[in-house]
């Protein structure tokens, strides 16, 4: 009766719904009612499933989190969100951010012969070279607190056949090798490395060094250089 009082109302209100779509409202209705308490008895449990859990992983109550994490988004939804998007905001100014300051670095690779005092020893095929790196073009006010870090890769040398062969550059990457990494004291943006470079001989050409140049700052995890020299 009082369903066909309710159909009566809401025809008069104009809302004009049939006898038969009115009852599966209804119906409807009275499902998501009549599962409520079910749906919270489930949630409580699945809480006290996980509280049980990591107390066990962990050997400390973890419900105290789950009340002061309801509160805040009971009482500071807005507050909340407005910081999860600050938060993401300045991710986003962060990345672009290093990405300009790697883009506007430059790294000038100079390479030239050693002193007498460093020279080769007799019969050897290397020659022993100064290579002088220099960093440029870094933001200044992290440049006290950032480390230079130098990675040199040597490719192994080719012969003059295998480098006209088109499966020679993947070969010589796959056999690519790193010698040595050099970590400089902060504010160093001007380091020389003695290097000893081989020669090319007959038919074997000179192998290929990569200089891997970055510049970190470890404080503020940011790398505000990364560029690839080839000597």
């Amino acid at each position: 009766a009082r369903g066909s009082e309710e159909y009566q109302e809401r025809q008069q209100q104009g809302y004009g719904v049939s006898p038969e779509e009115y009852a599966r409202q209804q119906a409807v209705r009275q499902v998501f009612t009549d599962g409520l308490p079910f749906f919270i008895a489930s949630v409580f449990l699945f809480i006290g499933i996980m509280a049980y859990h990591y107390r066990a992983r962990l050997n400390v109550g973890t419900l105290f989190y789950f009340f002061f994490i309801l509160m805040v988004l009971g009482a500071f939804p807005r507050l909340l969100a407005a910081a999860l998007m600050y938060m993401m905001h300045c991710n986003d100014m962060l990345t672009v951010y290093e990405a300009e300051s790697q883009v506007a670095a430059l790294v000038s690779v100079t390479a030239r012969q050693a002193k007498t005092s460093h020279a080769a020893k007799k019969g050897s095929n290397e020659v022993p070279m100064e290579v002088t790196i220099r960093a440029e073009g870094l933001d200044k006010r992290h440049v006290p607190e950032g480390n230079m870090v130098v990675e040199v890769k040597k490719h192994q040398a080719v012969t003059t056949a295998d480098a006209a062969s088109t499966t020679a550059p993947k070969e010589a990457e796959a056999k690519a090798e790193i010698a040595e990494v050099f970590v400089f004291p902060k504010g160093v943006t001007t380091v020389t490395l003695p290097l000893m470079l081989p020669a090319a001989s007959g038919t074997v050409q000179a192998p290929t060094w990569d200089v891997h140049v970055r510049f970190i700052n470890d404080a503020l995890q940011l790398t505000l250089m990364d560029k690839v020299a080839s000597l």
